[in-house]
């Protein structure tokens, strides 16, 4: 091919871009950043989605430790805006851990709502970028066939997204982000996967129900608190809620049964995997109702409330977790608010 047998430097250079390649567009080189990052104690660039449920210490004795995190912020600018759109707004945020959330989007992204009618004044602060990026969604999941489509075109650009869409559904996939992340170039991958990965997992959690009822009284709140039977300072993973013996509990969400159990502290319990690394469990049954690997819809009956494991009288430890992680349920829930009686 070549007219003459290649230098070195040539050779360096080919070898060089190998490498870069197998480092940042392979699945063998993100395990590999990954455990280089684990090794050395640093982090990725993308923002942990657990930031986003505390302005400081994950873990707190105040149901309202949260309140002036992001989560809050946008709670609070947006009100009832549906999840999806609030999720954007906290995934697209330039500054996450901001006691304000100002809404940033890509220049691919103006550029896109311009296209579809936006003026300079409908983009000139967060709440009208999020009315307008409410308006284009609607439109391009249509043409695009999913919401993770649509998100990611709102990312970077509408061009890359269709030739990932036709990709996709030519390999007989769905164009959802896990499908079409292999046929966007490594930059946009990697903004695409962070801001929609981190999007639908948001969105995941800010539709998630109470499983009893919402007037029900919580008797211990999530974070460090004085155990009721140990007398010892440790860490409330979630919040525990004083229900009547066997009370109906719900799924929080539509689910598959991860997990069922019972085990001396927890008692019986289910664990609920919702998708996008979103996990609720509750704790203490009476009895629960559903096998492990069964799906559940949303607000189905999953258990009855009991005594069971280590516990002082009936009630239902209610947790939830984000890629392993618990957050505050009052917080993502919209209760902060809440009064908290004695620890149970």
């Amino acid at each position: 091919m070549f007219p003459k047998k290649p230098g070195g430097l040539f050779d360096l250079a080919m070898a060089s871009l190998a490498i870069a390649t197998l480092c940042t567009a392979t699945p063998l080189g993100e395990l590999a950043a990954r455990a280089a990052r684990r090794a050395f104690g640093t982090k990725g660039r993308a923002t942990s989605l657990v930031s986003f449920f505390s302005a400081g210490e994950l873990s707190s004795s105040s149901p309202t430790a949260c309140g002036a995190g992001p989560l809050a912020s946008v709670a609070l600018a947006y009100g009832n805006t549906q999840a999806l759109l609030k999720a954007f707004a906290l995934a697209s945020a330039r500054e996450s851990q901001a006691g304000e959330v100002t809404m940033e989007l890509s220049s691919e992204g103006l550029a896109l709502l311009r296209q579809r009618g936006a003026k300079g004044a409908d983009l000139a602060t967060p709440e009208r970028r999020l009315r307008e990026v409410s308006r284009a969604l609607p439109e391009l999941e249509r043409e695009l066939g999913t919401r993770d489509a649509a998100l990611a075109a709102l990312v970077i650009g509408i061009a890359p997204l269709r030739y990932a869409v036709a990709r996709a559904r030519a390999e007989g996939h769905a164009p959802t982000l896990e499908a079409l992340l292999p046929h966007l170039a490594p930059p946009a991958r990697r903004r695409a996967s962070g801001v929609v990965g981190q999007t639908l997992t948001l969105a995941t959690t800010f539709e998630l129900l109470w499983p009893v009822a919402t007037a029900t009284k919580i008797t211990s709140s999530f974070g460090t608190r004085v155990h009721p039977i140990t007398g010892k300072t440790q860490r409330h993973s979630g919040i525990d809620l004083s229900v009547p013996l066997r009370t109906p509990i719900r799924a929080a969400g539509r689910a598959r049964v991860k997990r069922t159990g019972e085990d001396g502290i927890n008692g019986r319990f289910l664990v609920l995997d919702h998708g996008h690394g979103v996990t609720t469990a509750y704790c203490h049954n009476e009895d629960n109702l559903v096998a492990r690997e069964a799906e559940v819809s949303e607000g189905e009956p999953i258990a009855h409330s009991g005594n069971t494991g280590r516990s002082t009288g009936p009630h239902l430890h209610f947790q939830v977790e984000i890629g392993g992680h618990p957050v505050d349920p009052l917080v993502l829930l919209g209760r902060t608010g809440a009064a908290v009686t004695a620890d149970r």
